[in-house]
């Protein structure tokens, strides 16, 4: 029929890497936070901060079977090479006050930077956590995000890369940016990911390459829709 030889005539045009780099060149990622997270941050975006901890908790099932699956079962060798037990995800877990109403937020990056109302599920048995002693009594979020952004670029602040630009590298970037890091707070935050990364490639040399993919499309289903492949 005439529908599948339009069907037959598009699959034999477009193979899936030709369409992902389509879809990549007609989405692009997005530079700035998403709807509902922009309007929380316009709510509460001037209130001083009073309270900020670093959440550091084991990345969740369903990724480390994925990246053992990629690597031919050898990220959970490779972490333990550099002597990790696990890797961790981290974000930042704080608390702004309005008179006598204070809101707890979450700052994270996942496949792109998160700001979102505190949830129970952001803690668990596993999460460990670090206090982070605010300096100023001005602090807010959006001299945070404008300092963070000034610091970085728009590019490297809201691009994901699982192994270079990472939940860990935006914890660092987004309190130093603040003036608010030492090096216990480092120690806390930082694994060896370039060494995990070198074990993965020397195993499976495109497992990188697939994961930064993946990433890369979770954003920009991010920004079609506006809230993305994960929310909590």
């Amino acid at each position: 029929t005439h529908n599948e030889d339009v069907t037959g005539g598009l699959l034999s045009y477009l193979n899936i890497p030709e369409a992902f780099r389509l879809f990549e060149r007609i989405v692009p990622i997005r530079k700035a936070l998403s709807p509902s997270d922009s309007t929380l941050l316009k709510e509460i975006g001037n209130q001083p901060i009073t309270k900020l901890q670093i959440l550091r908790s084991p990345i969740n099932q369903f990724v480390n079977l994925t990246l053992n699956a990629l690597t031919i079962s050898k990220f959970q060798e490779a972490i333990k090479e550099q002597g990790y037990d696990k890797v961790f995800h981290l974000s930042i877990l704080g608390t702004c006050t309005d008179g006598e109403k204070s809101t707890q937020f979450v700052v994270e990056k996942n496949e792109t930077v998160r700001l979102r109302l505190y949830s129970k599920t952001d803690v668990n048995s596993h999460t460990e956590t670090k206090n982070v002693v605010i300096s100023t009594p001005t602090l807010t979020l959006n001299r945070m995000f404008q300092d963070a952004i000034a610091d970085a670029g728009e590019d490297r602040f809201f691009s994901y890369d699982p192994l270079s630009n990472n939940c860990q590298d935006f914890v660092l970037l987004f309190l130093g940016a603040s003036g608010l890091l030492n090096q216990d707070i480092v120690n806390f935050v930082k694994q060896d990911v370039e060494s995990i990364k070198d074990k993965i490639d020397e195993t499976n040399p495109i497992a990188s390459t697939i994961m930064k993919k993946i990433t890369s499309l979770a954003s920009r289903f991010r920004t079609l829709t506006g809230t993305g492949l994960e929310e909590k």
